[in-house]
């Protein structure tokens, strides 16, 4: 039977190929502090299939900066889709993207979400 989504920001990939939950362990996301956040991946909107047999990645990108964070973020499977993402980190305020890319074969997917540095 389906399960409901984790609580979180949900977005579907650029072809519709993942559908992911994100949220920060903290209630907001700091300034210039590493933090820690839990990804979900699953096949669909429905949250019945957690996605498997990829290769994910997750970074934070200030676009008009044309930047990212200043580290690679370690990214733990934890079964069942889910991943901790340890030591985000937005080293400037204002407009980020944090991009969840997931590689299956020779195709790459992204998911992205807006996050807000204030």
């Amino acid at each position: 039977p389906p399960r409901a989504l984790p609580e979180g920001e949900a977005a579907w990939s650029n072809a519709r190929g993942f559908y992911v939950v994100w949220r920060p362990l903290l209630n907001e996301v700091p300034f210039n502090e590493e933090f820690d956040a839990e990804v979900w991946l699953f096949t669909d909107d429905s949250g019945a299939q957690p996605l498997a047999d990829a290769d994910v990645t997750i970074d934070c990108r200030m676009p008009h900066h044309q930047h990212g964070m200043l580290h690679d973020v370690d990214l733990v499977p934890t079964g069942g889709g889910r991943y901790l993402a340890e030591g985000l980190l937005c080293h400037m305020l204002g407009y980020w993207e944090l991009h969840v890319d997931v590689t299956r074969g020779a195709v790459t997917e992204r998911a992205q979400f807006v996050v807000e540095v204030e």
